[in-house]
């Protein structure tokens, strides 16, 4: 068994509507073992996003924790889990979320950038990265002068480059047609196998979820199976 990434443990959120409280997870408990590729899938208003939030430490559990390599990710200061998440994890969410003032090179740079890495060394790390997801030709482009692949291929290119051992992925290809979409597929499945990165997919595309190693499914907030 490889040593596990990531765990969650009785993982719970709720929020309040009023004065109507609406239970969004409950009690969700599971690991991702290194290098693993895992779908998280379920109907719309499952709690998908929800627990990749917390996962990434971007929103707070109501309760149970989360271990990204051995650190409770939502008990660490704001700076350390900023480091943490630059270190650990990547992100990639259904909308790029590009900046639009910057070419695709200097988007991939961003995170060593924020590590105080040297641009040098930077730009040479982002532009291997942006050739390794076919984009070698396109680095100097902008992202309004990208297609809607290209710029999720970047995006996938910026979580990669500072080598990250899990990758969240929220809906990759929830805005992509059939063909792009399974272009995005096998690009992920690639560097989960090359690099080795492990990989939490939220996605209500079976073909994805299928061709990931495991499957996990929220239903009401709640897995049912795993």
């Amino acid at each position: 068994m490889n040593e596990a990434v990531l765990e969650a443990s009785d993982l719970g959120r709720r929020f309040w509507d009023g004065a109507r409280q609406i239970q969004v997870l409950d009690a969700v408990t599971f690991g991702v073992a290194e290098g693993e590729a895992l779908a998280v899938t379920g109907s719309s208003g499952s709690g998908k996003s929800t627990l990749l939030h917390l996962l990434g430490g971007l929103d707070r559990p109501s309760e149970g924790r989360v271990l990204v390599g051995g650190n409770d990710i939502h008990h660490l200061s704001e700076k350390a889990g900023g480091e943490l998440r630059n270190r650990e994890l990547g992100f990639v969410y259904q909308f790029h979320h590009l900046m639009p003032e910057f070419d695709a090179l200097e988007n991939v740079m961003m995170p060593l950038l924020v590590r105080r890495q040297g641009r040098s060394e930077a730009g040479r790390e982002a532009r291997e990265t942006l050739e390794r997801v076919g984009l070698g030709e396109r680095v100097h482009h902008k992202p309004s002068e990208l297609s809607g692949g290209e710029r999720q291929r970047t995006a996938i290119a910026r979580a990669v480059v500072t080598r990250p051992r899990l990758i969240l992925a929220d809906e990759p290809t929830g805005n992509l047609d059939d063909r792009t979409a399974e272009r995005i597929h096998q690009l992920l499945l690639a560097l989960n196998r090359d690099l080795g990165t492990a990989i939490v997919v939220v996605t209500h595309d079976p073909d994805l979820a299928g061709q990931m190693q495991r499957q996990l499914r929220l239903h009401e907030g709640r897995l049912e199976s795993g």
